[in-house]
Parts: structure tokens; C-alpha cells; sequence
């Protein structure tokens, strides 16, 4: 759907891979230059800041409604294997994603700098683009509720965490201090950040925005 912010953003969680072996995605369907293979789904098992990684099914997903959590995924995987070496601390953001063809990963931006595609949508809800945790108005937005219907898929470290508490979105922005890092998105029933930085390692949810 067309938003607040006059873009037309993914109103579920990204929910691709198998249980049962790989994933092969090409130009033709996703957001790539040449063909990116998915790993396999997993659950548990160690983590990585350079192999990519798809987490699922997440407990209590139930694949529709405020519980549509989707699949939980590495920074790796979400820009179809970018590592520490090829996107290093400040490099940008990610030119490509496993977002579908003519999709892409949302902008990040740092904590409370007001950058990036998640702020610019918290502005259009009526927020400062900045982590707030008072209640306000423009939180409620992000929430399965509001326009974007957010899902609290929660997040992944080795093992599932937050799950029906938080909401975390990966962005394409590699973080400029720290080559371990990338920008995500999280929100909560009574609170948003639209900046923050995470370990590449960690399993988050992904929503795509249309080109």
C-alpha cells in the first residue's frame, strides 16, 4: 500500500526460503544481478557476520493476522550475500536484496539522526523520525493496527528472542563506524525507533519497498 510518506511499502513480512533445502533466486523474480542461493531454513545453529542465513518458521507465526511473522534472516542473506569485505563500516547501502524484482530494502539511518526511509515514514505518521517511548500517536502506526500493520516477529541470535514484543526491520545501510554492523528498524506497541544498529548476525524481519 501507498503510505503516509507517498511510498508503497510490503504490508507482511518477507517470508521466503524452505524447510527442506535451498532457495535459488534469479534476475528474473528478485532484486539481484545474477543467481543468489537462499541457505536452507534453520532454527538453531551458530552465526555469522558473512554467510548468509534464513531463520524459520518463527515460533507463533501463524501466517496471517498480527502473528504473520514471516522468516527471520541475517544481513548477509537480506542483501543476497554481502559480506564484512564487500560492504565494509561506511560503504552505504547494499545495491541489491532478496526483496522480488523491482523491490528493495528500505534506507537505514542511525538512532536519533532522523535518516533514512524509516524516519522519513515515522515523520509521515506523525513522529519526529527519532526513538520515542511515550505513547505517542504516530507509535501506534507501525503496529499491526496502524497502516504499516507491523508484525512483533521478534529476532533471532542463535535462537529465537522478542517474538509478539518487538518488531525489527532490516534496512539495505551498512553502519559507517563498525563493518559488524547494519541499520535496522524496531518498534513495540508503545514505542518506535526507526534508527538502530545490530550485529549482522541477528535475525530480523524484512519489509520491501517498491522501486
Amino acid at each position: 500500500a501507498k503510505l503516509a510518506d507517498n511510498k508503497c511499502w510490503m504490508l507482511t513480512n518477507l517470508k521466503l526460503g524452505k524447510t527442506t533445502g535451498t532457495t535459488t533466486l534469479t534476475p528474473a523474480n528478485t532484486n539481484i544481478s545474477s543467481n543468489f542461493t537462499l541457505p536452507q531454513l534453520i532454527t538453531t545453529g551458530t552465526t555469522s557476520y558473512d554467510n548468509p542465513q534464513a531463520i524459520g518458521p518463527v515460533p507463533g507465526d501463524t501466517s496471517s493476522g498480527a502473528t504473520n511473522y514471516g522468516y527471520l534472516y541475517n544481513w548477509p542473506a537480506v542483501t543476497a550475500g554481502e559480506t564484512r569485505t564487500t560492504m565494509p563500516a561506511g560503504s552505504g547501502n547494499a545495491p541489491y536484496s532478496i526483496c522480488p524484482k523491482n523491490w528493495r530494502l528500505p534506507v537505514g539511518g542511525d538512532y536519533n539522526s532522523g535518516i533514512g526511509e524509516f524516519a522519513d515514514l515515522d515523520r509521515a505518521f506523525g513522529g519526529n523520525g527519532m526513538e520515542q517511548y511515550n505513547g505517542e500517536p504516530n507509535i501506534a502506526k507501525w503496529n499491526y493496527t496502524g497502516p504499516l500493520k507491523g508484525a512483533l516477529s521478534g529476532y533471532w541470535y542463535g535462537g529465537f528472542s522478542g517474538q509478539s514484543s518487538w518488531g525489527d526491520l532490516w534496512s539495505s545501510s551498512a553502519y559507517p563506524g563498525n563493518s559488524s554492523l547494519a541499520f535496522y528498524a524496531a518498534f513495540h506497541p508503545s514505542a518506535v525507533s526507526p534508527g538502530r544498529d545490530g550485529d549482522r548476525v541477528g535475525g530480523f524481519a524484512v519489509r520491501c519497498l517498491l522501486n
